[in-house]
């Protein structure tokens, strides 16, 4: 059985693939074999095409997902190895193609994914929301899985704040289930908890500093404060991408607990960093950290100070 599952909400595809692995596996157990397999990686076609030759000595069922399919150059050997599977008539192998957004695909490519989308392949789109309304019922199931209660105005502005990005959505409800979980949430608790696009970027902060643009950094760390942020939550953020950044630079890259939108931008800027000069800007935050614990300093004053001798 050939699965394909793709587009630009990468979140719900990924929610979908563990669904389906989960049903495999529980229907399966022992009998079953799983992998995964990214194309970006050097043989990774080849150790597919073994797994799916080879003889289990408990197992009869294989199960496998492939990834970055459309960003390889290896096309045509992945159809030469489709017909000679016989993955297609196949109730003992599965396969899954999961892939994120697919535009503007020219030949072969877009030869393959017209056939994907076809029968007797199962293939699944995830396109992102256009709206609070076509969004409503996959947010209500989301909302029960953290156990909270949120006004729909509340749950209108989260989305049209962060409804472009299924990950920081989801985090942003994950955030608000441990406020007040006793009480339903209201559109001024959203104000107060959750960093909305209508106020100045405060990614731009980020975005700055992996630039090593002080004056810019500075710049941003500032409008963001006359704009109401709170100085703490900025901080807790920086942390955040820093440790991402960190777990990058030493090849962690499965521990990183972010969006791939972020994980990729913070890998665009990381050439421009020297692992030891990370380890030390984190080792300085986790200082300041303490010392506004302790109550000798303020997260602002700490963040300005850093800042300009970053």
């Amino acid at each position: 059985m050939l699965i394909f599952l793709y587009g630009s909400d990468n979140y719900r595809a990924s929610q979908k693939l563990k669904e389906i692995i989960s049903q495999y596996q529980q229907k399966h157990g022992g009998f079953l074999s799983f992998e995964k397999f990214d194309l970006k990686e050097k043989g990774a076609l080849e150790k597919m095409e073994r797994f799916f030759e080879s003889q289990g000595m408990f197992s009869d069922k294989k199960l496998a997902v492939l990834e970055s399919l459309f960003q390889s150059s290896q096309l045509k050997d992945f159809e030469k190895f489709l017909k000679k599977s016989n993955l297609l008539l196949s109730e003992d192998s599965f396969l899954i193609i999961f892939e994120g957004e697919l535009e503007d695909l020219k030949d072969e490519k877009k030869k393959l994914f017209n056939w994907l989308k076809k029968k007797p392949v199962l293939s699944q789109e995830f396109k992102n929301f256009k709206n609070f309304r076509e969004a409503k019922i996959w947010l209500k199931k989301e909302i029960a899985k953290f156990d909270i209660e949120i006004e729909d105005e509340a749950l209108e502005m989260l989305f049209n704040s962060f409804g472009a990005d299924s990950w920081r959505l989801i985090n942003e409800l994950r955030k608000i289930s441990l406020y007040q979980p006793d009480r339903k949430v209201t559109k001024a608790d959203v104000l107060k908890i959750s960093v909305l696009e209508a106020q100045p970027n405060i990614f731009k902060i980020f975005d700055a500093f992996f630039e090593q643009n002080k004056k810019k950094t500075l710049f941003c760390f500032k409008e963001a404060l006359k704009s109401g942020l709170d100085a703490g939550l900025i901080f807790n953020l920086l942390i955040g991408q820093l440790r991402a950044a960190i777990l990058l630079v030493l090849g962690q890259a499965n521990e990183v607990e972010a969006h791939p939108f972020v994980v990729r931008k913070i890998k665009s800027q990381l050439w421009r960093f020297k692992k030891e000069k990370l380890l030390k800007f984190y080792e300085e935050l986790a200082a300041i950290d303490l010392a506004v614990k302790t109550g000798k300093i303020d997260y602002e004053s700490g963040l300005e100070r850093l800042l300009i001798n970053f």
